[in-house]
């Protein structure tokens, strides 16, 4: 009788451990990226640094050649901008931009059925140009390492 009033306790304690350890890698979780509608290789960009830092522009250059994308070109940009934007040359409705934003797009976090962190997007806008060679202009500002996972230059 003395065991059982200690052994019960102890087992359940036991069992919800076991019960929280097991099941702790579902409870934190990230949401899922869509899967892309067109191929990245057919997006033509050109990026503008308006981030004020020097070599972003070539930096994110490398990295969105890395992944897939068709670079154009990058240059700087005369004003600072504070947000990063997504500009559609092509289309009125947007779709190349949005398929870049969705690349962009910093998934959210759950721990969970808490939301820990919002999901992050640039922001995307449309200023058809037919004499560009380019479908999207990426305007890089300040907050551009939110969505480019880069190591900033020392020099």
């Amino acid at each position: 009788m003395r065991i059982l009033k200690w052994l019960l306790p102890v087992l359940a304690i036991v069992f919800v451990i076991y019960a929280v350890s097991t099941s702790y890698r579902n409870w934190i979780t990230t949401e899922a990226k869509p899967q892309p509608a067109m191929a990245r290789a057919s997006i033509r960009l050109q990026i503008l640094n308006a981030s004020g830092a020097p070599g972003a522009g070539r930096d994110v250059h490398e990295y969105l050649s890395r992944n897939g994308f068709d670079v154009y070109g990058d240059k700087n940009n005369d004003e600072i901008l504070p947000r990063t934007r997504v500009v559609d040359r092509r289309d009125p409705q947007m779709s190349y931009a949005r398929e870049v934003r969705e690349f962009l797009t910093v998934p959210g976090r759950r721990l969970g059925p808490f939301r820990v962190a919002n999901r992050i997007q640039p922001e995307v806008g449309c200023k058809v140009d037919s004499l560009l060679y380019v479908e999207v202009t990426v305007l890089l500002g300040a907050d551009y390492r939110t969505f480019f996972s880069i190591r900033p230059r020392l020099f």
